[in-house]
C-alpha cells in the first residue's frame, strides 16, 4: 500500500507508525520543516516540504499511484481542499480528512461525499464515543471495549503460584468452567497470538476476551469495576463534553453533574441540556467537591483543554472518595502511561482514538474498530461479516487463519455473544473480533474484507 499523509504531526506521525508495521510505503507532506525532519529521522519514509494543496507537489510526491491519502493536520479547510483536489485530479478512491468544525459536516455529519473525501473523521466525536463506551461498559483498568461488540478484552498478569504457570493454553481453557479466549500473550519482552501449544508462564500478560459479566467472575478486579457508573461528574464544557453528552440518555443525563468556570460555557450547557446540574466554579478550588457533596459519586471525567489539570483532577477525585475517574489528554500523548501510577482508572487520548479510527477506515468498510496492545504487536480487528466477505457462510474450522490470528469472540446477527468454537458457522451481520500478530494483517485482511477492497 502507498499512502501519502499531509500532516507529520501527532496523529500523522501515530499513523505513520502504524502503517509501518505492514511495510507500507509512505510519503509526508508538510509546511513545517522541524515537524517533517523529526518524522522522517523516526520512521522509513520519504517526505516533501510545502503545502498539502499544492497541486504539483501533490503529483511529485506521488499521488497518481498512491492507494489512499490521508489529510491530518491542523487545519480543517487545508484538510478538505487537499483531499478534493486529490479526488478529482488523481482519482485517489480512498481520502480521509480530520474535520473537527462542524460547519462543515453538521453535528450529525456529512450524508455521502463532501468534495469527494471518502471518509471524514471528526477527533472530538470518536474521543467522546471512546468514552461514553468505557462507561457504559464498566470502569477498567488495562481494558478495551470495542464499538459493535459487547465483549471486553482485559490484560491479565500472571502471577507466582497460579494454576495457569508451565499450563498450554489449550489445557487452561479445558480446565476451566468460564467462557473465554486467551487472544494474545506478553512474555518475557515478546508478543504473540497464542496457539493450543503456547505455554503461560509466570509474569506474563495474557489478554482476555469473554463477557463481562463471564470474566467478573474470573478475575476479581473485574467484579469490582464491571458496573455501569450511575452519578456522574464531568469537570470541562468543552467540545467533547457535548458530543458525551448527546450520546447519553435523558435517564444518564439526569445524573451528570457538570463542572466549569466560565460562566457563558455553563449558560449554553444548561440550556442545551435541560437535564443535567450545571455548577459555575472553579474546579482547583479544593473544596468545591465536598461542597457541592459530589464526594459519593461514581465516576469523574476531567474533560477540560489543559492535559495537566486533567490528570491532577482525576488523582484528586479518587483521593476524596469518588469510586473512579478518567483523564483526557488531547496534547501529550507521553501522559498516557501516567495512568496507572497516579490511580486514574483510564486515560483517554484524542490522539489515539483518531488514529485508531483512520487506520480502521483505510482497512475496509466493515471494520469497525482496531485496538492495538502490547505496543503495537498484536492487532484487535472488530469485523462485521458482510455478504461479500470471503468467510461469510464458512464453519470456523473451515477458515485457515495459518497461526497469524485468531477469532477471539462472536457477536452474532441474532445478537448472541458467543465464544466461537471450530462448528460455528459465519453469517452475514455477525461482528466478529479477530486477534492479529504484527505484520500479518495482510493475510487477514484478505480472509475478512469485502471482496473489492
Amino acid at each position: 500500500m502507498k499512502v501519502i499523509i499531509v500532516g507529520a504531526g501527532r496523529r500523522g506521525s501515530r499513523i505513520a507508525v502504524e502503517l509501518s508495521k505492514e511495510d507500507a510505503d509512505i510519503i509526508f507532506i508538510d509546511t513545517n520543516k522541524t515537524r517533517l525532519d523529526n518524522v522522517l529521522n523516526k520512521l522509513d519514509c520519504m517526505g516533501f516540504l510545502g503545502s498539502g494543496t499544492d497541486i504539483d507537489l501533490l503529483e511529485k510526491a506521488g499521488c497518481k499511484d498512491a492507494d489512499a491519502f490521508i489529510a491530518v493536520t491542523a487545519n480543517d479547510e487545508t484538510n478538505i481542499v487537499a483531499c478534493g483536489l486529490v479526488a478529482s485530479q488523481f482519482h485517489i478512491e480512498k481520502t480521509i480528512a480530520a474535520i473537527k468544525n462542524l460547519g462543515w459536516i453538521g453535528k450529525d455529519g456529512i450524508k455521502g461525499m463532501l468534495l469527494g473525501i471518502s471518509e471524514i473523521v471528526n477527533p472530538n466525536v470518536v474521543t467522546a464515543n471512546s468514552i461514553y463506551n468505557i462507561v457504559n461498559n464498566g470502569i477498567y483498568n488495562n481494558v478495551i471495549t470495542f464499538n459493535d461488540s459487547d465483549f471486553i478484552l482485559y490484560n491479565y498478569k500472571v502471577t507466582k503460584g497460579e494454576r495457569a504457570i508451565e499450563e498450554s493454553v489449550k489445557n487452561i481453557r479445558e480446565k476451566s468452567s468460564y467462557d473465554y479466549i486467551i487472544a494474545a500473550v506478553y512474555s518475557k519482552g515478546k508478543s504473540e497470538v497464542p496457539k493450543g501449544n503456547t505455554i503461560i508462564h509466570e509474569d506474563d500478560i495474557l489478554s482476555i476476551v469473554g463477557k463481562p459479566k463471564e470474566l467478573a467472575k474470573l478475575i476479581p478486579d473485574v467484579a469490582s469495576s464491571n458496573n455501569p457508573s450511575q452519578k456522574i461528574i464531568l469537570v470541562g464544557g468543552s467540545t467533547i463534553t457535548r458530543f458525551f453528552l448527546m450520546l447519553c440518555t435523558p435517564r444518564q443525563l439526569s445524573n451528570i453533574t457538570l463542572i466549569d468556570m466560565d460562566k457563558d460555557i455553563c449558560l449554553q450547557f444548561a440550556t442545551e441540556f435541560p437535564n443535567i446540574i450545571v455548577l459555575n466554579a472553579d474546579i482547583t478550588d479544593d473544596t468545591i467537591l465536598k461542597d457541592a457533596n459530589l464526594t459519593h459519586h461514581d465516576l469523574l471525567i476531567s474533560l477540560t483543554d489543559v492535559d495537566e489539570l486533567n490528570l491532577i483532577t482525576a488523582t484528586y477525585a479518587k483521593k476524596i472518595g469518588i469510586r473512579r475517574s478518567i483523564s483526557l489528554i488531547r496534547q501529550n500523548i507521553n501522559y498516557l502511561t501516567m495512568g496507572e501510577y497516579l490511580g486514574i482508572d483510564s486515560i483517554i487520548s484524542t490522539t489515539e482514538s483518531t488514529v485508531e479510527t483512520v487506520i480502521s477506515k483505510l482497512r475496509g468498510s466493515n471494520v469497525s474498530s482496531i485496538h492495538s496492545i502490547f505496543g503495537g504487536t498484536i492487532n484487535i480487528y472488530e469485523y462485521t461479516i458482510d455478504k461479500d466477505t470471503p468467510v461469510c457462510n464458512k464453519k470456523l474450522s473451515e477458515v485457515d487463519m495459518r497461526g497469524k490470528g485468531i477469532i477471539a469472540a462472536i457477536n452474532t446477527n441474532g445478537n448472541k455473544r458467543i465464544i466461537p468454537s471450530g462448528s460455528y458457522t459465519l453469517k452475514e451481520g455477525d461482528h466478529v473480533l479477530v486477534s492479529v500478530g504484527g505484520g500479518k494483517t495482510k493475510f487477514i485482511q484478505q480472509l475478512f474484507i469485502k471482496d473489492g477492497e
